[in-house]
């Protein structure tokens, strides 16, 4: 029996074409969390900050993306039939703003020396391509495991019988936090009753929450930076 081999689609069950990814389709990628990747008019790469501002104002006055063209990288289509990417392809990813990828030649997502992911990589730069494979959560979560239990940032407190015996303890900061907005985390500290109710500490120009677990965050973050808290701090049995 002779038998052609052949690489266009001709033998390939047309649904399952239709759900594979192809070269010029648009995505969106997700983290573990299922927080949307996102583009920001800078270029910055975040992950859900818009999604997750407690101020929805604030969160709508940064344009942004969640969507990118994908293109393959190296290897030409088989046929002009079949642009189907499969596993173990190089890739590239730029994003697209106004449903459109632009023209701009600066803007493919790349990874920076220090290991920092941005929308301003060059065609020519081999810091825009990714390979695309499947991989299991447990097998993503594992280099990240030590990182996501120190958290990355870290809270310094002391005593007011005692300032200079300063203590520490590791954190996760909030997605829409910066370095910035953390250095403003400071003053006097209230914790809150289960129910989420505390006084307000009189005469103090700037303190902090600290919540249990469990109860309405975005409701507790608005009453107390109505109140003049200068941040929230959730407490977690299971951190």
């Amino acid at each position: 029996e002779n038998r052609e081999e052949r690489s266009d689609s001709s033998f390939i069950d047309p649904a399952l074409l239709k759900a594979a990814l192809h070269e010029g389709d648009i995505v969106t990628l997700r983290a573990l969390n299922q927080h949307p990747l996102e583009v920001e008019e800078s270029g910055s790469l975040v992950c859900g900050r818009h999604q997750l501002a407690p101020n929805p104002v604030e969160a709508q006055s940064t344009e942004c993306s969640e969507e990118f063209m994908i293109h393959r990288i190296g290897v030409s289509n088989a046929t002009k039939h079949n642009s189907t990417i499969r596993r173990g392809a190089q890739i590239s990813l730029k994003p697209v703003r106004d449903g459109v990828a632009g023209f701009r030649y600066d803007d493919y997502v790349s990874v920076t020396e220090d290991e920092e992911v941005e929308a301003a990589g060059l065609i020519t730069d081999r810091e825009i391509i990714f390979s695309i494979d499947n991989a299991f959560a447990q097998h993503v979560i594992h280099p990240l495991s030590g990182a996501l239990h120190r958290g990355d940032a870290e809270i310094l407190f002391s005593p007011l019988w005692n300032k200079s015996e300063i203590k520490r303890v590791d954190a996760l900061s909030a997605a829409w936090t910066s370095d910035k907005t953390l250095q403003g985390i400071t003053g006097a500290v209230v914790v809150a009753a289960d129910t989420g109710s505390y006084a307000v500490p009189k005469g103090k120009d700037g303190w902090v929450a600290i919540i249990n677990d469990g109860v309405d965050l975005f409701r507790a973050a608005s009453q107390a930076k109505a109140q003049g808290a200068t941040g929230l701090i959730v407490r977690c049995e299971e951190a």
